[in-house]
């Protein structure tokens, strides 16, 4: 099982998306994000492989959707795997962002 490292700006933007998912759609639904983010990094720490590539925004950059079948989620990890095999999160960002224009990724 591989470590999970989340930079800080990752673990803000999870806060701000876990705060506008309870503002737009209530404490419940808050609860189901918390889940499928909490799931999502877990399937991550078993399988780090699991994400697509992305060279397009960085040669290391994996991305990884946090929805799962039958619970929907539109945000998305963008994460690599070190070369100790820990998988570092840069970010978690909603769908409709266009990946390819972020000149911010964190190394």
């Amino acid at each position: 099982m591989a470590s999970i490292v989340i930079t800080e700006t990752a673990s803000a933007e999870i806060v701000d998306a876990l705060v506008n998912t309870e503002k737009q759609h209530g404490p419940g639904q808050r609860k189901d994000c918390e889940n499928l983010i909490r799931e999502a990094l877990n399937d991550l720490s078993m399988f780090p492989g699991l994400g697509t590539a992305r060279p397009e925004i960085h040669a290391d950059a994996r991305t990884f959707p946090i929805a799962r079948r039958g619970h929907h989620a539109r945000h998305i990890l963008i994460y690599r795997i070190a070369h100790d095999g820990t998988v570092e999160i840069a970010r978690c960002v909603h769908d409709a962002m266009k990946l390819e224009l972020m000149s911010d990724w964190q190394r």
